[in-house]
């Protein structure tokens, strides 16, 4: 085997998600998930309420409207993290579960999502009339193709829709035209945009664009073998580290040394191999 990264081979051995947990209980603390993860974020139910009480007293007392209300409390989801949403739903100001219905926004929220169909269901009549709202909105919008006055948000609103959402044919015609790498980059990812239509970016002049092509799923053989050889390295990474390669040829890869940490995260490695990284990188 060549010389290699070692550090770089295991992280993207950490990454594989064919790795069995025999394998990431034996990789180095450095590169493994849970390192990567941080520290624990969890906060007991008793600091959460206390701290949507504080959130809910600054709106009384006139030190926050309702919009910068909304905004706290999606602030202290995203924070907190989903799982305590909850304690939002059932705090006893409705005045707070009003406010979590920001959380539940085009276009990262469904219809049918189980927080919001409780708020359809809440004590106050206000809360329950302005979640069915929510309601037809997201069942309106998520139930028809993007167009151009879709597209608004932020960045990240932005980027969601481009990358995940329907988009019309009209639509996506029209940004292949405005050729704006940022936004072909996450069209060629979308499902509902057609392979073939797709394929058209395998020669952009940008290599982000090709790079988040060698993501998509179902290239054919012919469009691998062009990525492979693709002149940008990160192209050739990305490609490597997702594509249905045969076995042999991902083994071949762990000797390349700019490509190895990319084929030890390919999920066709056999695990044989991932053992013998394993031991390659200890110290005699």
């Amino acid at each position: 085997m060549s010389s290699w990264d070692e550090v770089d081979v295991l992280r993207g051995l950490a990454a594989n998600p064919a790795a069995p947990e025999a394998v990431r209980i034996e990789l180095p603390a450095s590169t493994s998930e849970a390192a990567l993860a941080g520290p624990d974020q969890s906060t007991p139910d008793t600091v959460g309420r206390a701290e949507l009480d504080r959130l809910h007293s600054f709106h009384v007392r006139g030190l926050m409207t309702m919009p910068e209300l909304g905004a706290e409390v999606s602030e202290w989801v995203a924070r907190r993290g989903r799982e305590r949403i909850g304690l939002a739903v059932r705090h006893p100001e409705p005045v707070v579960r009003l406010a979590l219905l920001h959380v539940f926004r085009f276009p990262y929220s469904a219809p049918d999502d189980e927080y919001l169909q409780a708020l359809t269901e809440d004590d106050s009549a206000e809360v329950r009339n302005a979640a069915a709202r929510v309601v037809a909105d997201l069942t309106e919008r998520r139930g028809r193709e993007l167009e151009r006055d879709d597209i608004r948000g932020n960045g990240y609103d932005i980027r969601y829709m481009l990358s995940l959402l329907p988009l019309s044919r009209r639509l996506v015609d029209q940004l292949i035209a405005e050729d704006d790498p940022r936004r072909l980059a996450e069209i060629v990812v979308n499902p509902s945009v057609p392979d073939e239509t797709a394929a058209r970016l395998i020669d952009h002049a940008d290599p982000e664009v090709r790079k988040r092509l060698a993501e998509r799923p179902g290239l054919t053989p012919e469009q691998v073998a062009r990525l492979l050889d693709d002149p940008d390295l990160e192209v050739r990474r990305a490609m490597v580290t997702r594509a249905p390669l045969p076995v042999e040829r991902v083994v071949e890869l762990l000797d390349d040394p700019e490509l190895a940490e990319a084929a030890a995260a390919n999920p066709a490695l056999p695990e044989e191999h991932m053992w013998r990284l394993i031991r390659l990188s200890r110290p005699a």
